[in-house]
């Protein structure tokens, strides 16, 4: 057995020969895109860079606690519009700088920026964390959160605190990743932080330290995942007709109320506005694209249903 070999960059990276890299035997890299409100100063450079030499790509964000998380999934998305990839996106979920002082709203933070990533590129994002950061600073009266295990999950557990383990250990079992509470399984596993990659050099020539990663099976088995993990529709029927009305809103801000008209839903909706939902599924009104499809549905899922 083999496993897919990886690295991820940011802007501590700015040094990257990515033919070298993939000569190396790198096969797939995830690119910080954003962090916060700004898109990350090295994305410019290696997205493109890493494509021109056959890596899969995934982008990253790092989720920041004390920003809109709509405002910081619109950075992510307008930067990936163009060029999305050929991995999932990643929500990176840790902490920074910038402190977390509240589980729960940093909670809801990630699922906004996760149903606003989802419905934008339709494919469902990976998490990013470590036991050490979510065991302690997530849970809200003894509870995680209900929705993070029907993300993927990348890992990032570190065997070693120098250095890195050789591959061959991993495939052989040799080591395991500390899985947080929420998790049975990996996806991904960032099993260093002070990995070396031929190609990865700082500013002088000398080698750098870099994060290294593996995928949980082979480079065929990584490709046949990474196909676009379509996101499922919600069951609109679920929430009430006020509920819907105001997710139109959401969805689609000062045209909601035209492309609500548009469906011929509205005199229903607004005559029995405490009712339950009873009119077509998302998929069968007829008015909708397949992208305001899942900007509705994205819109929904942030809501309790009725």
């Amino acid at each position: 057995m083999s496993l897919a070999q990886g690295i991820d960059v940011s802007v501590f990276q700015k040094t990257v020969n990515w033919t070298r890299v993939a000569g190396a035997g790198i096969s797939f890299v995830f690119v910080r895109c954003s962090f916060a409100g700004v898109v990350d100063g090295m994305f410019a450079k290696h997205w493109p860079g890493a494509k021109a030499d056959g890596l899969l790509r995934g982008a990253y964000h790092f989720l920041v606690p004390n920003l809109d998380p709509r405002k910081q999934a619109e950075v992510f998305i307008n930067a990936l519009t163009p060029d999305p990839g050929e991995l999932p996106p990643v929500l990176d979920l840790e902490e920074g700088s910038a402190k977390i002082t509240s589980a729960a709203q940093y909670a809801e933070f990630a699922l906004a920026w996760l149903t606003a990533v989802e419905g934008a590129l339709g494919t469902r994002p990976i998490l990013y964390t470590g036991a050490g950061f979510w065991d302690f600073k997530m849970p809200v009266n003894g509870q995680f959160p209900a929705w993070a295990a029907s993300y993927p999950l990348w890992v990032a557990s570190y065997p070693m605190r120098d250095g890195a383990p050789p591959l061959d250990q991993l495939v052989a079992g040799k080591f395991k990743p500390r899985m947080p509470k929420s998790w049975t399984a990996h996806t991904i596993w960032q099993y260093s932080e002070r990995g070396r990659v031929d190609g990865v050099t700082d500013p002088n020539g000398a080698p750098a330290n870099v994060d290294l990663n593996v995928f949980r099976g082979s480079f065929d088995e990584l490709k046949a995942w990474a196909q676009p993990q379509s996101v499922p529709l919600v069951d609109i029927r679920a929430y009430t007709n006020m509920q819907v009305i105001t997710a139109f809103v959401r969805a689609f801000g000062r045209n909601g109320s035209r492309v609500l008209d548009d469906t011929g839903l509205l005199p229903a909706l607004t005559g029995a506005p405490s009712a339950t939902y009873a009119g077509p599924a998302i998929a069968d009104i007829p008015t909708l694209t397949p992208e305001q499809e899942l900007a509705l549905s994205s819109a929904l899922r942030e809501t309790t249903a009725g």
